[in-house]
């Protein structure tokens, strides 16, 4: 039995902050609170998140002539910051998390990349001392780390556009030109969005603000002033870093992964109804804050489940057979005090190990290993438990010519079979045979006349539409062979799932209708209707997964992520409609006159609360995107679930299948 490989990726920070610009401490140009938004940054990562000290990089020059003891390499000079960015990805390696973080003045300047800035005569730059960070630089900067496979959450606490607005009190603004006196450059409109959409407001597309590979909380808006704020204990900071902390910390105990649009969500709340400036966000906001991973791939390579019982040397978790869950698993129990935003310390340590035995739909028994007194009286009801080995693996059979014929095909596939425990990740682990000639492979992939792999499921079912995957020794990626194998074979699990026989009856409607087509929408290739109706006695509660053609698992109802709906009795869910529209993948096919899709819409009915997230999988978009999230497969992030109710003694699992075939589609019980 495989374990599953826990080295996790490490996170990383780098905090830049000046008050001080000049040496008269009151000097309009110096700034209150930028050092304090990056030592209570530094202090919420060190002790929310467990960040090592040794991780965190602090370039801050104080205003205050007491602390002015700063080594000069502390300062944040422009090649000390350009040096810190170079140290951090000479340190770091792919999979890892970076936090940067800048505070302090901010403007806008004549341009000297006219031939890159085009019809924009203007360079955004950030004030470090000495020295101006252009935004051509900055950008390469932050480029050059996520093009190393570093995953970026990066905060810029200050002005951008530096235009003319006044506020209406005496707060300093971080803008240079502003606290200078110095004329402003002038606005133009034209490049400047006077508005804001309630949700991910998205600036122009400057070098600050633009799609890059990382996530950006930025202080307001391009026409707007980034501010400095008085807090209720008397201490001013940055507007934008004082309420983003305070953000983090009221999401600090959730049980869920937070995400970064959970976070802008809650920032904007904060912030709209104090100031005018509004914090925008650009990135992915799918993304699981602090962590390589999105919230739709996390169930991929994660397993979590929550103690809801205590008995003797035993717990029963939250989770069973129709989360694959197997007697002989194993998990590492945890207190809920080593959880940080839905994610494990970095420093967790586990309390004990279980293994599982009697094994039920929604709920399995553990037995304590390795345990003493001490620790089964500490093991409590809201403790959670992460998957750390699976009993069972999934079967990958690869079918070559002879060996003398395609011998870097062999070469290729053989490391691939070595360092599949490197990959041991929930929800299954991996054994990779060649040529073997027992059948009952999980999944398998025959090299064809092309020199690529078509793969076949459990059932010997073609896959269409998998991205190729060529095994030539000189191009063979392990990662992303592993990842598209862990892929395919989820995808199966979560289709294979079926009714269990020792389920109770529990009646109900359930109807997935053809509507009618949003012709206002050119890519809806069809409409489908869903419709449940409650016909039972009990409360049931209903989870709608979505299997598409691209080999996604996506939940469509409730809300993504979120915990089974309850339905009363004789009540309907809402009624909802899902568009079917060509995934990226599955583009270029589109074009055959013989293409269909086929979606698999699969309901989950139990008489208990149920979670199933766990099931999330992005769609495959093609084997030169899937480098990062190959990378994932060495790095299990944890997070926990605590749903307190009682054991599950109900589940009802239905599938309907929709083939669309372009213009005309089917739909099949």
């Amino acid at each position: 039995m495989d374990h599953i490989a826990d080295t996790a990726s490490q996170k990383w920070a780098l905090l830049i902050a000046v008050d001080r610009y000049a040496d008269e401490v009151n000097d309009k140009r110096n700034l209150l609170g930028a050092v304090r938004d990056v030592e209570h940054t530094a202090t919420f990562l060190r002790t929310a998140l467990g960040m090592p000290s040794d991780h965190i990089t602090l370039l801050k020059a104080a205003n205050n002539p007491a602390r002015h003891s700063e080594h000069l390499a502390a300062l944040p000079t422009r090649a000390a910051v350009i040096a810190a960015f170079r140290d951090l990805a000479t340190r770091s390696k792919p999979g890892d998390f970076a936090y940067i973080h800048y505070s302090g003045h901010g403007d806008r300047v004549p341009t000297i990349y006219p031939d890159l800035k085009e019809a924009c005569p203007y360079d955004e730059v950030l004030c470090t001392l000495e020295e101006d960070i252009r935004d051509v630089e900055f950008g390469h900067l932050l480029d050059e780390l996520a093009d190393k496979g570093l995953v970026l959450c990066v905060v810029l606490d200050c002005c951008h556009a530096g235009g003319t607005m006044r506020l209406d009190h005496q707060a300093k603004i971080r803008c240079r030109s502003i606290a200078s006196g110095s004329a402003s450059m002038p606005g133009d409109n034209r490049q400047c969005r006077a508005g804001r959409h309630p949700r991910n407001a998205t600036p122009r597309d400057t070098w600050f603000y633009r799609q890059r590979g990382c996530n950006i909380f930025a202080a307001c808006q391009p026409h707007e002033a980034a501010q400095e704020w008085t807090a209720d204990d008397g201490q001013v900071y940055g507007a934008m870093t004082y309420h983003l902390l305070q953000s983090l910390k009221s999401l600090q105990h959730a049980t869920e992964p937070v995400t970064y649009r959970s976070v802008q969500e809650v920032l904007e709340a904060n912030c709209k109804s104090k100031f005018k400036q509004q914090p925008v966000h650009l990135g992915d906001g799918s993304r699981i804050l602090f962590s390589s991973m999105r919230a739709s791939a996390f169930g991929l390579v994660n397993l979590v489940v929550s103690v809801v019982e205590t008995q003797g040397a035993s717990v029963t978790l939250n989770k069973g057979l129709a989360s694959t869950i197997l007697p002989g698993d194993r998990f590492r129990i945890y207190d809920p005090a080593q959880m940080s935003m839905g994610l494990l310390r970095v420093d967790a340590q586990a309390a004990a190990e279980a293994v599982a035995g009697a094994v039920t739909e929604l709920r399995c028994r553990a037995d304590l290993v390795n345990h003493n007194t001490e620790t089964l009286q500490r093991v409590e009801i809201g403790w959670f438990a992460q998957l750390s080995s699976r009993v069972k693996a999934a079967t990958v059979n690869f079918i070559l010519p002879e060996p003398k014929q395609k011998r870097a095909h062999y070469t290729a596939l053989q490391r691939l079979q070595q360092d599949c425990h490197l990959f041991a990740v929930s929800p299954v682990r991996l054994t990779v045979q060649i040529n073997a000639s027992d059948g009952g492979a999980d999944l398998t992939a025959e090299l064809d006349k092309t020199g690529a792999f078509r793969f076949w499921d459990w059932q010997g079912r073609p896959m269409v539409h998998v991205p190729a995957l060529r095994s030539m020794a000189s191009s063979f990626n392990t990662e992303r062979a592993m990842f598209l194998l862990q892929h395919l074979c989820v995808y199966q699990l979560v289709e294979s799932l079926k009714c269990p026989t020792s389920s109770y009856a529990v009646r109900y409607e359930l109807e997935v209708l053809e509507d009618v087509v949003d012709e206002s929408d050119p890519e809806s290739l069809a409409a489908w209707r869903i419709r449940f109706k409650n016909m039972d006695s009990r409360v049931l509660y209903v989870t709608m997964l979505n299997l598409g053609p691209a080999y996604g698992v996506h939940q469509i109802f409730p809300d993504d992520g979120a915990s089974s709906m309850a339905v009363e009795p004789g009540d309907e869910i809402p009624a909802f409609i899902i568009d079917m529209k060509v995934p990226p993948l599955l583009r270029t096919a589109s074009s055959d006159p013989d293409f269909t899709m086929r979606d698999v819409i699969k309901v989950f009915v139990t008489t208990e609360l149920a979670n199933f997230s766990h099931y999330r999988m992005p769609d495959l978009r093609g084997l030169d995107e899937v480098d990062e999230c190959a990378t994932l497969l060495r790095s299990v992030t944890r997070h926990g679930r605590l749903l307190l109710s009682p054991p599950v003694r109900t589940c009802k699992i239905e599938d309907r299948e929709i083939i669309t075939p372009g213009k005309h589609v089917s739909s099949k019980g």
